[in-house]
């Protein structure tokens, strides 16, 4: 999650069109393998975690059992983090290919 971090803070500091460039380039173009590395990561990162808390145990089902927990615990945060990262920067994407925030809505034929 902490890679999700900085690269929106990375992406943040870029102007729209270099961020537009970025998105259309590197992230829209490779989705597939983009996949393919956060499944990887995953899978990575909770059989590490899990090798960390059951170090030296040499009872199988308590192993097992630690790693369901850690993947859906990590799997929770990881998927929430990743959802909110591609929704934040889809808005922005669309935002900059509709040209800009679109607030013209008009409130005079509102009735109460």
């Amino acid at each position: 999650m902490l890679i999700i971090y900085l690269f929106q803070k990375y992406l943040d500091k870029k102007d729209e069109y270099k961020f537009l460039k970025i998105w259309e380039s590197k992230i829209l173009n490779h989705s597939r393998r983009w996949l393919f590395v956060i499944g990887i990561y995953y899978t990575v990162v909770i059989s590490l975690i899990t090798y960390l808390i059951t170090f030296g145990e040499v009872f199988i089902l308590f192993v097992i059992i630690i790693f369901v927990f850690v993947a859906m615990i990590y799997g929770y945060y990881y998927l929430r983090a990743l959802l909110r990262f591609i929704a934040m920067n889809n808005q922005r994407y669309f935002e900059i290919k509709m040209n800009g925030p679109q607030s013209d809505f008009s409130k005079d034929n509102v009735i109460n």
